[in-house]
């Protein structure tokens, strides 16, 4: 069987507030048939007093919907194998990984505590869910799309397909520094009993061609259902992250 790496680009977008003055200029006019012109020039302002870093937790910016391990699977029905199985063109098989954290740092240059609008949003979560789940069955579930400081946690809000946080937050000047954590974890669905598939299919006594109770072999279903979790491929999740000072 064909195993395929579904791994979830992510693009991050980190804003920083700045604010853009233009150039003008006055035309003075006089009785006299001369024109003189006077031009204002302005320097650029730029609001540095919050500063934003992120970084993927442990490493991790992939979401890999596949067996348990990173090795061939050769046991049981289901097996999981490169395709071709060496040489140049052979794929890598990754183990499946189910959730990412960013890592937010929020650095105060002042001396003062700092105010700061912290805006998160996170797009296309539930585009992927359409896509793989769709009338077909519960095959991925989201758990969490949750922001973490300390013990704190908070689920952002789901709006219009997108999901968000928008909040004053305050860094101190003591440590000058506040760390947030944006978590995003899928789940395996129902239909696989909620464990992953390599080990759900190959647990079913009998064969692949075992009759399920919807009267069609586990072959079959499981030729389906990971059909579907194929439509993953190739799919994004964006998330950008604003930080703004409140004067």
């Amino acid at each position: 069987m064909k195993k395929k790496i579904l791994g979830l680009l992510i693009a991050v977008v980190a804003l920083v507030s700045t604010i853009g003055v233009g150039f003008a200029s006055w035309v003075i006019t006089q009785d006299a048939s001369k024109d003189m012109t006077a031009q204002i020039n302005v320097e650029q302002v730029v609001d540095r007093r919050i500063a934003l870093t992120m970084e993927w937790k442990d490493g991790k910016s992939e979401f890999n919907f596949t067996s348990p391990s990173a090795e061939a699977q050769t046991s049981g029905w289901l097996k999981v194998l490169a395709i071709p199985a060496s040489g140049d063109n052979a794929e890598t098989l990754k183990a499946a990984n189910l959730s990412v954290t960013l890592v937010m740092t929020i650095k105060n240059s002042e001396d003062s505590d700092s105010t700061a609008n912290l805006d998160i949003s996170v797009d296309g979560i539930e585009a992927l869910l359409s896509a793989v789940n769709g009338d077909n069955g519960d095959y991925l579930e989201l758990k969490a799309v949750k922001l973490v400081h300390g013990s704190d946690s908070t689920d952002l809000t789901l709006k219009e397909g997108k999901y968000g946080f928008n909040d004053d937050i305050t860094v101190n000047s003591t440590s000058n520094t506040v760390a947030y954590q944006l978590q995003m974890v899928f789940g395996w669905g129902d239909h696989f009993g909620n464990e992953n598939p390599y080990t759900f299919y190959n647990a079913k006594t009998g064969s692949a061609e075992t009759e399920t109770d919807s009267g069609i072999t586990w072959a079959d279903d499981a030729k389906t259902a990971l059909t579907a979790l194929y439509n993953a491929l190739g799919r994004q999740i964006s998330i950008s992250v604003a930080v703004n000072p409140v004067a």
